[in-house]
């Protein structure tokens, strides 16, 4: 019995000296964001740029997201009269931390300094139109 209890303080007294490395002034991100658009990217703020259009010269977009997980989406297809709409919601992330999904349903893929409108499946819009789907951060 003493010499379970000598090698439990031996055991104890190795494990007590062991130093560990915790840095305090690290960003505390909550479990499971890891390194992704919404813990890394400074997301909130106005994004514009011009979407393509079937009718029309192009669909002006403007988003704005907020920290409270609010949006302001203006739309504007030019050269159609009295075009303009302006939608109001809340957003919410998806799983994977890095695309977004407007209340209407719109979802984006959040980068830095950019949104990259996503199909309706998700998905990155891909072939010779691609870069044509990107919102630039104003």
């Amino acid at each position: 019995m003493k010499m379970y209890a000598a090698l439990l303080v031996s055991v104890l007294s190795v494990a007590g000296c062991s130093s560990f490395n915790q840095d305090t002034n690290s960003l505390s991100v909550p479990p499971g964001l890891g390194d992704t658009a919404r813990a890394s990217v400074s997301w909130d703020g106005t994004y514009s740029g011009l979407l393509p259009c079937a009718d029309c010269s192009g669909i002006q977009t403007t988003i704005t997201l907020k920290p409270d997980g609010t949006y302001i989406e203006i739309t504007e297809y030019v050269g159609k009269p009295n075009a303009r709409y302006i939608n109001e919601g809340r957003f919410t992330w998806k799983v994977n931390g890095r695309d977004i999904v407007l209340s209407n349903g719109e979802q984006y893929m959040v980068g830095e300094g950019q949104l990259f409108r996503l199909d309706q499946a998700g998905n990155r819009v891909v072939g010779s139109l691609a870069n044509h789907y990107v919102l630039k951060k104003i």
